[in-house]
């Protein structure tokens, strides 16, 4: 007779702010947490509740976040290669501080709600989530986003309204402001072909489809366009396969940026990166398929 048991653990994190805080302040810390915690992990990571010590020893669950009803996940840990959190335990002050005050809040929900949702989300809602996620990163955290300084934008934009000012009316002016307000900043394939070209080399050395970083970054925005204005205009797009294996790549380069943003070494992200055996052979298939 043989028997099968297994051990489960659940772990608690207890918050305690400086000062007293609202329900909202409290809902929004936990999310965010679960959102760092599902990055270092690279896994999903489930709220089973949220608990208040109310005075006297005395806890109350409270639910102030509707949390979606699922089955738990069974984790393999040996598929998962998770950063190593004890080699950074000098810096972990660090990593949490500068995780609450990233600029890349939006990227970071977007990578949470891929990773968390990702087993019943199609291949091609994925792909558009992560290139939200990367456009809105380099929109908010990148050096240089736009051609030419703000200043000197504003006294073109103002030398073109004028020279056309007396030929148009007022509806036009308007509308051409409102079209130039944004022309300085950088179109989607830029900031996709900026974020592969800074990507760590040895992760480009590895991954022949960065090499050629600006074919990559064409049929990115093109199959982001297909998908989100449904109009085949005949560019050349992701299948379905191969769009499977560049959600992989997207996934990787969203990590690597939002793991930066922390003030975490390429060393340990690269480390994480070729040491998870869920990526065991990955990276030669994505070579093969995307060739």
């Amino acid at each position: 007779m043989f028997f099968d048991k297994k051990l489960h653990f659940t772990p608690y994190i207890k918050i305690t702010p400086d000062e007293p805080q609202s329900i909202e302040w409290f809902e929004k810390t936990v999310r965010k947490l679960r959102n760092l915690y599902t990055l270092l992990l690279k896994s999903p990571i489930q709220i089973e509740s949220l608990r208040a010590n109310i005075g006297e020893n005395k806890v109350v669950n409270i639910y102030p976040i509707r949390f979606e009803e699922k089955k738990k996940l069974e984790v393999n840990w040996f598929e998962i290669e998770p950063l190593c959190l004890p080699r950074l335990k000098g810096s972990l002050e660090t990593v949490f501080n500068n995780w609450f005050d990233s600029k890349a809040e939006a990227s970071q929900l977007l990578y949470s709600h891929i990773i968390n949702s990702q087993h019943k989300m199609p291949v091609e809602d994925i792909f558009i989530n992560y290139t939200k996620a990367l456009e809105s990163y380099h929109r908010n955290c990148a050096e240089q986003g736009t051609f030419i300084t703000e200043d000197r934008y504003n006294l073109v934009v103002e030398k073109m309204i004028e020279a056309v000012e007396a030929d148009v009316t007022n509806d036009l002016k308007n509308k051409l402001k409102a079209t130039l307000k944004y022309a300085n900043e950088f179109g989607f394939q830029r900031r996709i072909k900026e974020l592969v070209k800074y990507l760590p080399e040895e992760l480009i050395i590895e991954i022949d489809t960065f090499r050629d970083r600006k074919n990559f970054a064409d049929k990115v925005r093109n199959t982001r366009d297909q998908l989100t204005h449904y109009s085949n205009t005949g560019a050349v797009v992701f299948n379905h396969l191969e769009m499977i294996y560049v959600n992989m790549l997207l996934r990787i380069i969203t990590m690597v940026y939002l793991l930066r943003d922390l003030g975490i070494q390429d060393e340990f992200i690269m480390e994480a990166i070729f040491k998870d055996s869920t990526n065991f052979g990955i990276l030669e298939k994505i070579n093969e398929v995307l060739s």
